[in-house]
């Protein structure tokens, strides 16, 4: 159980430093500024796409630990402790980023504010997700409590969520789209194939065979997705972000990499006591780190003039999500100390 438990830390740890990537990457006016056929425009595309996958493993970590009928889960408490907690959170920060950014703020009308403030800064869209995430689970733990009903509803899950809209991106397959709009409106599937697919991978040992095509096309879908967005986006003119979205195949192989992958690594490591505590500790650090990496990377911009394209960006850009992630880890890892603010905003 233990090893399940560190595998899953890790890969939170790994997400999180993936969505820095992706923001550092993708920050503006960097993202813009460059021409699609410029070597800074493709050292972005390659950081920021191959990082698509954090989301969809942050929602594999949840859907393995809430999903498992094993793990009893109640649904008062779901309310009352995780939900309650998120929406704390986003209040709490949401207003430090309302403050944050005063200065740009100041010129707003007060129902722009509030629009602001009821939306959150642009990182904190998740929390409606995860917070969608743990209204179905009490429905979603009746499925996974047959696995014949979880597979199958893990399979018209990606059918309909991922394979049929990446089909349907084929200018000859236009007109079904109109068609399967009506069955899209019966089927409130979302992200839940990501919640599923943890759920599964983490109960079940996989076949052999399977793991070796995620071993497979997970590389080859970075490689893929990396070329045909450079290339599409100088055709067009326009950022051609079709294969970086979380719905794409793409995106769902190297998903399914980066957590197989993680899973049968660390399950062979022996962790010794003192790794063990560092890992979990910085694993439960992960959620303050996701909502003070923005303020750090601005912060780090503004004192030290450093930019995605300051300097090469190959160089540039790790640097500065190395130095935004440490600086959020050491904030983040005392507020977790002080016994109000850690269970409520962090």
């Amino acid at each position: 159980m233990k090893k399940k438990i560190m595998y899953l830390d890790v890969a939170r740890i790994l997400a999180t430093f993936a969505v820095i990537v992706i923001h550092v990457a993708s920050s503006k006016p960097n993202w813009g500024a460059f021409g699609f056929d410029s070597y800074e425009w493709n050292i972005f595309n390659l950081f920021a796409g191959c990082s698509r996958w954090a989301v969809p493993v942050f929602c594999m970590i949840s859907g393995s630990l809430f999903l498992d009928p094993d793990r009893r889960v109640d649904t008062k408490k779901l309310y009352t402790k995780n939900v309650f907690r998120m929406i704390t959170s986003f209040v709490f920060w949401s207003a430090f980023y309302i403050v944050e950014r005063y200065e740009t703020n100041q010129s707003l009308t007060t129902a722009k504010l509030i629009q602001k403030f009821a939306l959150g800064h642009y990182h904190m869209w998740f929390l409606f997700l995860i917070v969608g995430f743990y209204i179905v689970v009490p429905i979603l733990r009746k499925i996974t409590a047959d696995k014949e009903a979880t597979k199958y509803f893990t399979a018209i899950s990606l059918i309909f969520t991922i394979v049929v809209p990446t089909l349907l991106l084929h200018p000859k397959l236009d007109w079904a789209s109109k068609g399967l709009d009506k069955t899209f409106m019966f089927l409130p599937l979302g992200y839940t194939c990501y919640f599923l697919l943890g759920y599964l991978i983490n109960k079940f040992e996989m076949k052999k065979w399977l793991k070796a095509v995620i071993f497979i096309t997970g590389p080859v879908s970075f490689v893929f997705a990396t070329i045909v967005t450079s290339a599409k986006s100088q055709e067009l003119g326009s950022y051609y972000g079709v294969l970086n979205e979380y719905d794409s195949v793409t995106v769902l192989l190297q998903s399914l990499f980066v957590f197989v992958a993680t899973k049968s690594i660390i399950e062979k490591i022996k962790f010794k006591p003192k790794s063990e505590k560092l890992i979990s500790s910085l694993s439960k650090d992960t959620f303050g780190v996701y909502f003070l990496h923005p303020v750090a990377i601005t912060t780090i911009g503004t004192l030290f003039n450093l930019h995605s394209a300051t300097f090469n960006p190959l160089l540039c850009i790790p640097l500065i999500v190395i130095s935004a992630y440490i600086v959020s880890e050491i904030i983040s890892h005392i507020l977790n100390k002080i016994p109000v603010v850690k269970n409520y905003l962090v």
